[in-house]
């Protein structure tokens, strides 16, 4: 039975008993018959307002036995969803637990907002198994009837960590709405599982080599990625309309490396070693050919042609460069 359904009955039996005694009686006022309907409805015996005439004494018990039935069906129909609706909340929590206690070699995702509902569908329909940890009820709930795995507590507790496998787990992906958060997290999964993958959602690069040193692996700065999507959109054009002899874009550096993308415009063709020493490239990964097809780890003499694109491997700064920087900053 809905509300709507609820609440119309109520009204119904108010307006019967209202307008019974007001007609029944017919010297009394609205507002007497509708206290006298109160009164008899709640049965709490203050008495009649008037002398009830033999008819209106018969209405008035034909309508105690309506008021009492239909108080009577809501409140067993309001315990049957009270106790449905929670049976079902302790029963599905019961449930999902077992499920997560199964899962070995998953992956954790702490919070479904954009980034972790975009990778939570990616990983679904690659059937890679996940638990997601979200603090917010309506959105793990949300998540709840996308059919995913979901813990409702906050991530930042090692308890909710270890509810959701963390031990064995194989990676974790922190994208809370702060980088003190995710370090915070970042911090916790390295200390209970030493082998686990991390990686993390940042919002300021400064503190990257932070996160880094607090246990991720891999920071991600999707709205930079963003803006460099669309950086090569407005390159590539320029370049063609310019006829640039070729074009380069980096990607955000991860552990001292990082990718950039080359594309050839000049009319000479030229080689992969020539290009490796002209931007000072530690390796090229893929090249795309102009007829689409593409080569794996190209050799150094392969040949590149105009328009053709490379996938260089960067090499940003050495380890121990990280490691000097990170002790000159303690140190400071």
């Amino acid at each position: 039975m809905s509300t709507k359904i609820r609440i119309f009955i109520i009204l119904l039996v108010f307006l019967i008993g209202t307008l019974g005694f007001y007609f029944i009686e017919g010297n009394w006022t609205l507002l007497e018959a509708f206290y006298m309907t109160i009164i008899t409805i709640t049965t709490v015996g203050y008495g009649e307002v008037r002398p009830l005439s033999p008819n209106g004494q018969i209405f008035t018990i034909i309508f105690i036995i309506l008021g009492l039935s239909t108080a009577a069906i809501l409140a067993s129909e309001l315990a049957r969803q009270f106790v449905e609706k929670n049976f079902k909340a302790i029963y599905g929590a019961g449930k999902m637990r077992k499920k997560i206690n199964k899962l070995t070699n998953h992956y954790i995702i702490c919070g479904f907002g954009d980034i972790g509902s975009s990778m939570s569908a990616s990983l679904k329909e690659a059937e890679i198994p996940f638990v997601l940890i979200e603090a917010k009820q309506e959105t793990a709930e949300f998540a709840i009837m996308q059919n995913y795995l979901v813990i409702n507590a906050k991530a930042t507790y090692d308890t909710t960590l270890i509810e959701a496998g963390i031990k064995r787990a194989r990676g974790i992906v922190i994208c809370l709405g702060d980088d003190s958060l995710n370090m915070y997290v970042s911090l916790a999964a390295r200390e209970i599982n030493p082998d686990l993958l991390i990686l993390v959602r940042g919002y300021k690069t400064e503190g990257e080599k932070r996160m880094i040193r607090a246990g991720a692996n891999s920071v991600i700065y999707p709205l930079k990625l963003g803006g460099q999507q669309m950086a090569q959109l407005v390159i590539s054009e320029y370049s063609k309309q310019n006829e640039t002899t070729h074009l380069e874009l980096t990607t955000s550096g991860i552990m001292g490396y990082s990718l950039k993308m080359y594309k050839h415009f000049k009319s000479d063709e030229t080689s992969i070693e020539q290009i490796l020493k002209s931007i000072d490239a530690a390796q090229a990964l893929k090249i795309q050919k102009n007829d689409g097809s593409e080569i794996n780890r190209p050799g150094m003499d392969t040949i590149v042609k105009k328009g053709e694109s490379i996938l260089l491997l960067i090499h940003d700064e050495t380890e121990e460069d990280l490691l000097d920087d990170l002790d000159s900053k303690e140190n400071n």
